[in-house]
C-alpha cells in the first residue's frame, strides 16, 4: 500500500472517531442533564441557561450526525471520481497506443478490458463522457465536503456554548 494510502485511512479513521466521539459526548451529556431536570415556574436563571445548554447540547448531536452523512457521501462520490479519472487514463492509453501504431502504419483495432475491439470514435466520445462524469462528481464532491465541514464547525461551537451554558447554570443561583 503507498504510503499516502496508508496515512489517508489513518486520518480518516481519526476523523471518525474524533466525530463519533463528539456525537457522544453531546448525548451523554444531554440524557445526564436532561434526565432529572425539572424546571420551575415562572423559570429562573439558572431553568433558562439548563434549558439553552440542552438545545445546543441536542444541536450539537444532531449536526455532528449531519456531519458523519455528509462525509461518507462525500466519500463515496469521491471514488466515483477516482473511477472515472482511472476511466480516462485507461481510455487515453488505448488510444495513444493506437496513434502509436498508426504513425508506424500498422493500424490495428482498439481493444480495451476483454479484448473486445472498439472503434476509435466511440472511444473518444466514452472519454468525453468520462471527462464530463469526472467534472460532475468532482463539483458534487466538493458540496458535501463543505457541508461536513459547515456541520462539523456549528457542532463544535454548539458542544462548546453547552458547555459554557451548562457552567453557568451551575455557578449562577
Amino acid at each position: 500500500m503507498d504510503a499516502s494510502l496508508s496515512l489517508f485511512d489513518k486520518e480518516h479513521a481519526s476523523k471518525e472517531k474524533y466525530i463519533y466521539f463528539l456525537c457522544s459526548v453531546a448525548s451523554v451529556l444531554l440524557a445526564y442533564i436532561g434526565k432529572d431536570y425539572k424546571p420551575n415556574h415562572p423559570l429562573a436563571l439558572h431553568d433558562e441557561l439548563t434549558l439553552w445548554c440542552l438545545g445546543c447540547l441536542t444541536g450539537s448531536f444532531v449536526l455532528g450526525l449531519g456531519r458523519i452523512i455528509c462525509y461518507n457521501h462525500g466519500l463515496t462520490l469521491n471514488k466515483e471520481y477516482v473511477t472515472a479519472a482511472e476511466g480516462i487514463k485507461n481510455v487515453n492509453q488505448s488510444l495513444l497506443h493506437h496513434k502509436e501504431k498508426e504513425s508506424e502504419g500498422k493500424v490495428r483495432p482498439i481493444t480495451m478490458g476483454e479484448g473486445q475491439e472498439i472503434p476509435k470514435d466511440r472511444l473518444e466520445n466514452e472519454m468525453k463522457k468520462l471527462i464530463l462524469e469526472k467534472q460532475t462528481k468532482f463539483k458534487r464532491m466538493m458540496k458535501w465536503y463543505k457541508a461536513s465541514t459547515f456541520f462539523v464547525v456549528l457542532c463544535h461551537i454548539l458542544l462548546i456554548a453547552g458547555f459554557v451554558l451548562l457552567l453557568f447554570s451551575k455557578i449562577l443561583p
